[in-house]
């Protein structure tokens, strides 16, 4: 939404860019943003792979880790992480975690990060994607969904949600926000639970330190551990 916000006010003229430090990535242009809103590109079919949890490719349209082609000649190391290094890669690619899927055409798409996934009764559900919906509603300024311990799924979805200015926290609006998501989600997507604070922790990168905020409700299921 808010890229086309940016399209709509300074016309087609904006470039997107996805990539790590570690390797390649892709690059996409207004029009074919335009045309695919989301993507972040296409890249060649010897680039990039989409793998299951046991790092066999899967059908396009399919949501799997994403894996990039690793030439011999730009090999990386994690600093005094040989364990890390070695997760990351296989069999000519590497993986920095991203989550997506390719189009039938071969775009790439992002919902998420394999590091912040959320595993409901054994189905993976990735935030990022709840986050993005949530940030439509008009009174919420910033918001980032974690997994919070339950009885018999192990973990459920919990929206903690920063308002804009002037707006008032009650349960009234975290059921309002809790059904705003419900017509554009899966079900088993839908937050459960609305806790709302006065700002989000972020990271020196201006992420949303989102582990820090399930730490917070994991501590005391660690404690009765």
């Amino acid at each position: 939404e808010t890229k086309k916000n940016m399209l709509d006010w300074f016309g087609p003229i904006i470039w997107e860019m996805f990539a790590g430090t570690e390797g390649p990535g892709t690059i996409v242009s207004p029009q074919e943003w335009i045309a695919k809103p989301g993507t972040v590109g296409r890249a060649s079919a010897e680039q990039v792979k989409i793998c299951d949890e046991d790092g066999e490719e899967i059908a396009r349209g399919s949501e799997g880790e994403i894996w990039w082609v690793n030439p011999s000649t730009s090999r990386f190391e994690y600093y005094k992480s040989p364990e890390k290094t070695a997760s990351a890669q296989r069999g000519g690619f590497f993986t920095v975690g991203d989550i997506g899927y390719l189009d039938d055409e071969g775009y790439l798409f992002i919902t998420g990060r394999s590091a912040e996934c959320i595993i409901a009764g054994g189905v993976n559900i990735y935030p990022q994607e709840i986050d993005d919906v949530l940030l439509l509603h008009p009174k919420v300024a910033d918001v980032a969904c974690v997994g919070v311990p339950h009885p018999d799924l192990r973990e459920q979805v919990k929206a903690v949600v920063q308002l804009v200015d002037g707006e008032t926290a009650s349960e009234k609006l975290a059921q309002e926000l809790i059904e705003f998501v419900q017509p554009k989600l899966a079900k088993q997507k839908w937050p459960r639970s609305v806790d709302f604070v006065d700002t989000l922790p972020r990271n020196e990168a201006g992420k949303v330190y989102r582990k820090k905020l399930r730490d917070s409700y994991w501590k005391n299921e660690s404690q009765k551990i």
